[in-house]
């Protein structure tokens, strides 16, 4: 009979108890987590993680593609969008808090995914420097004001299009926006980039209020994006805080 200590979900309740970062092994990726930080670390290291989310994004890349996660946190929908591109593909990961960051480039070369590229950067409407707040847990930094923030950094933005354009990338194919409240910033930033691709897009949307979300969807609508709940697949009229989206144009 196995013993408890040899039953890898007791080791995982052991590791809750130990604030540091670890090696898990996930669907064709290893990551660094530190599990005791929230049930969402937890479930990333389980498998366990937006499955709905993750099985979408399975379903719309291609070998080859270009994928763009905005708001990597650890950065596992990277990872896992890397692992099935192949080297032909690419994947581009923006978080601007530096410790996000740096634990998502150890997560990359610890894979050795050459396709994956890393820029700690907040994505906005404007280049320049915002103030980003630290929230009680990794995912939880926002540019919004919060009672259970724990200080603030100072993070340069940029616009998507302007990156795009600088680096030299053209066609995008697949785009993952959670932000934390910054969503319509993002996508205001990416105005030529839509027009010109219209890629899938797997967006969260916050709290930013009820004339900020009607401004939002109807940017999207000019776009000619359509949106299906992510969860239940129904279609969506308007969007609605804390709800996940996949958007399609046509």
């Amino acid at each position: 009979m196995t013993g408890r200590r040899d039953d890898p979900f007791y080791a995982l309740i052991m590791e809750l108890n130990e604030e540091r970062y670890r090696i898990y092994q996930c669907d064709g990726y290893r990551i660094w987590l530190n599990v005791s930080e929230s049930r969402q670390m937890v479930k990333r290291a389980v498998g366990r993680y937006e499955p709905e989310k993750f099985a979408a994004i399975a379903a719309a890349l291609k070998p080859g593609a270009c994928f763009l996660d905005i708001g990597g946190n650890k950065g596992d929908f990277a990872l896992f969008s890397a692992a099935r591109i192949g080297p032909d593909g690419t994947v581009i990961c923006f978080e601007p808090h530096p410790d996000n960051a740096g634990w998502i480039r150890k997560s990359v070369e610890l894979n050795q995914f050459g396709n994956l590229k890393v820029e700690e950067l907040a994505l906005a409407d404007r280049d320049g420097e915002a103030v980003l707040n630290i929230g009680g847990k990794s995912g939880q930094h926002s540019f919004e004001a919060r009672r259970h923030d724990r200080g603030s950094v100072s993070v340069r933005t940029m616009s998507l299009d302007h990156y795009l354009e600088r680096e030299g990338i053209g066609q995008v194919d697949a785009i993952k926006v959670d932000v934390e409240g910054a969503e319509d910033l993002v996508i205001a930033g990416a105005a030529r980039m839509l027009a010109r691709d219209h890629p899938l897009l797997f967006l969260d949307v916050h709290d930013i209020g009820t004339e900020r979300l009607a401004a939002l969807a109807k940017t999207l609508q000019g776009f000619s994006y359509r949106a299906n709940e992510l969860e239940s697949g129904s279609a969506a009229d308007r969007l609605e805080a804390g709800k996940d989206y996949v958007l399609r144009a046509g």
